[in-house]
């Protein structure tokens, strides 16, 4: 359990670069699988977070990311998949965030809380998470980023889905109020799909319509000038989902 410069133990080190192998090893030798970093930049990981952190970086040099491998590790060894990190972020926000789409239903497959919320100042769950198209600036990332949605949306959820959508973070904000922020019109029909309202306001009492126009988000605001009992259909999202495209 001593630690590097990095304050991270022989065991993190190798979640960390995504050894699988080394990780049992380690485990079977008696290491702590909840284990956590201590280094200022690594906001209180677990090893799990910590593979799932570099999988973006993978993804640019075109390496196979290997986040889902240390999972299993620690599915078997039966650690606390709900541990949060100091941001209040579990394994499955770290990948949701990540835009690892491999773990994200490796994670929910294995029972990971999905309507959990993080406690940083924007105090959102997974979905808000997903459709943030901010977290997702790599072209590779894309078509992960949205498996992630309909992986989200398709699980079962305590909460019938229509409510799950309508959810709203510290601020009031609703995945789909966050979708037509970011201008992410593929999420906003899949949230449409699934049932969310259209006519949802923030705690400022912004319409999604006011939120697109503050944030110039042009194509969001030529489909929600559409009235909401028309948005449901959604013929009309296909050719704007072709253009972002």
């Amino acid at each position: 359990e001593e630690r590097d410069w990095t304050k991270l133990t022989v065991f993190l080190c190798a979640c960390e670069q995504g050894h699988a192998a080394c990780a049992q090893l380690l485990i079977d030798a008696g290491c702590d699988v909840s284990a956590c970093s201590k280094d200022e930049d690594t906001y209180a990981d677990t090893g799990l977070m910590l593979a799932i952190n570099s999988t973006p970086e993978k993804i640019l040099n075109c390496e196979t990311p290997s986040a889902t491998d240390i999972a299993r590790v620690f599915v078997q060894a039966k650690a606390d998949l709900e541990t949060r990190n100091c941001f209040g972020r579990t394994a499955l926000l770290a990948a949701i965030a990540a835009c690892d789409a491999d773990t994200v239903e490796y994670l929910l497959t294995s029972g990971s809380d999905v309507d959990i919320m993080s406690f940083d100042d924007d105090g959102q769950n997974g979905l808000m998470i997903a459709v943030s198209e901010h977290y997702y600036p790599w072209s590779a990332c894309w078509d992960a980023s949205q498996t992630i949605i309909r992986l989200l949306l398709q699980r079962p959820l305590d909460l019938p889905l229509e409510a799950a959508c309508d959810i709203s973070g510290v601020q009031g904000f609703t995945a789909f109020l966050i979708a037509c922020r970011y201008g992410n019109l593929p999420s906003v029909r899949q949230l449409l799909d699934a049932g969310c309202d259209p006519t949802v306001r923030n705690f400022n009492g912004h319409t999604a319509l006011d939120t697109a126009i503050e944030s110039s988000q042009k194509k969001a605001v030529d489909l929600l000038k559409v009235p909401p009992s028309k948005l449901h259909p959604l013929t009309l999202l296909d050719s704007s989902v072709k253009s972002i495209r």
